[in-house]
C-alpha cells in the first residue's frame, strides 16, 4: 500500500520567483475560509447576495399576488399547470 513520506500537516510548496526560491506553507482549510467569510470583503459579498435573493423572492411574491387578484391570469396559470401535469 501507499504510505506518504510527509504528513499533510507539514506539506509545503516550494516555488521559484525572480528573487530566488522561497517556501510558503500550503493554505487550505476551514480557517482560511472563515477568514474570507468574516473579512470586510466577505461581509459585503454576503450582504449583496442576501439583498439580491430578497429582491428575487419579493418579485416572485408580487407576481403570485398579482395572479391571484386577476382572474384571467389565474385561469392562464391553471391551464399551464394542467398542461404540464398531463405531459
Amino acid at each position: 500500500s501507499f504510505t506518504p513520506t510527509c504528513p499533510t500537516s507539514q506539506l509545503q510548496i516550494t516555488s521559484s520567483s525572480p528573487r530566488g526560491t522561497g517556501t510558503t506553507g500550503l493554505q487550505m482549510g476551514i480557517f482560511d475560509d472563515l477568514k474570507l467569510i468574516f473579512s470586510e470583503e466577505g461581509k459585503k459579498n454576503k450582504a449583496e447576495y442576501e439583498r439580491l435573493e430578497r429582491e428575487e423572492q419579493e418579485a416572485a411574491q408580487r407576481e403570485i399576488m398579482e395572479r391571484r387578484r386577476n382572474p384571467d391570469k389565474m385561469a392562464e396559470y391553471e391551464q399551464d399547470v394542467s398542461s404540464r401535469r398531463k405531459n
